[in-house]
């Protein structure tokens, strides 16, 4: 599962690399006054380093909103896939976590989880779980 997270993790990384890079298309496209687009760019930036998706979308949004032609980029798009991502990051962290702290439920909640999102549960949570059911009798 470790592995499986530090993939996701490094996977997230780049994608936020990526919607950075289309940003910056788009701020180079974009003809607004300066003051404006320095506005713009500090509000990125604050919601970039925030790490909260959320904002980072609403901070998109308002750009969109003063003329920032996202629309002419793959913002969205990797926006799109870095949300969906980064759930399936928090997903194995949790997991991780379960099996750290040798918890059969949450174990078993978050292997669920992960089955219902169609992912690979490696065989070891299992074999983890056998293991925790064997500690309880």
């Amino acid at each position: 599962v470790r592995e499986i997270l530090d993939q996701q993790a490094h996977l997230c990384r780049e994608l936020r690399q990526g919607l950075e890079v289309e940003l910056g298309k788009a701020l180079d496209l974009w003809s607004a006054p300066e003051q404006e687009i320095e506005e713009t760019i500090y509000g990125l930036q604050i919601a970039f380093r925030s790490g909260d998706l959320a904002e980072v979308g609403a901070a998109i949004a308002r750009a969109a909103g003063s003329g920032l032609p996202v629309c002419h980029t793959a913002a969205q798009e990797k926006l799109s896939r870095l949300r969906r991502e980064d759930d399936l990051e928090g997903l194995w962290q949790c997991l991780a976590s379960a099996l750290a702290e040798a918890d059969r439920l949450a174990v078993d909640f978050w292997r669920k989880e992960a089955e219902d999102q169609h992912l690979s549960v490696p065989p070891e949570v299992a074999e983890a779980m056998i293991a925790l059911e064997g500690e309880e009798a």
